[in-house]
């Protein structure tokens, strides 16, 4: 990694891998909540004026680079998104899924297990029947939310947008049973997808 001072790569942020094209001190402080003095002071080397963490993010945030770059931490300017910013899921399912991903690179899945598990992921994404899933899973959750937090019938929820199965139980107005009927929709609808797929139980 080649050694780049601290003015070196804010300099070079500003007037070289600026998104925003070369500006000025001036421009930049105009367009950010950094002073001009600061600017100056963190593209000296001679300064002793500490690097403050809101002027390094509005500063990446305008230039358009990585914060590790701007600290030394990384001598590629780029930004590079993870999955929860780009997806936004939670940190947790991703962590899940790469788990799923370095057991099935390692030695301890012989059989290939872990492989498939990935593969049938892949697939479940990729199927048009994806969106059906998702589509199902946030009428369904609304309306059982709705349900338990007002303690009202599904007859007056979004009923007609949800699987006859779980509202033919509207008298019923049973959170616990919808949630239950609910799952059951999901088993079938998964069900529909392996047998498109062609995969085994």
């Amino acid at each position: 990694m080649a050694y780049l001072t601290r003015s070196e790569r804010f300099k070079d942020a500003r007037v070289v891998h600026n998104q925003n094209g070369k500006q000025t001190m001036a421009q930049v402080s105009t367009a950010t909540t950094v002073s001009q003095s600061t600017i100056s002071d963190l593209e000296n080397d001679d300064s002793e004026r500490r690097v403050n963490y809101e002027n390094v993010v509005s500063l990446a945030k305008h230039y358009g680079v990585s914060a590790d770059f701007l600290l030394g931490l990384s001598d590629d300017p780029h930004r590079t998104p993870s999955a929860v910013d780009e997806l936004g899921l939670s940190p947790a399912a991703v962590k899940h899924i790469l788990d799923i991903k370095q057991y099935a690179d390692s030695e301890s899945d012989p059989d290939g297990d872990f492989h498939k598990n990935l593969s049938v992921l892949d697939r479940f994404l990729s199927s048009r029947r994806f969106s059906r899933f998702l589509a199902f899973f946030m009428l369904a959750e609304k309306a059982a939310e709705q349900t338990k937090a007002a303690n009202k019938p599904f007859e007056e929820t979004d009923k007609n947008r949800l699987p006859k199965e779980v509202f033919s139980y509207a008298d019923r107005n049973s959170y616990a049973v919808q949630k239950y009927l609910c799952l059951k929709q999901f088993e079938k609808m998964l069900d529909e997808f392996c047998d498109a797929e062609g995969l085994d139980d």
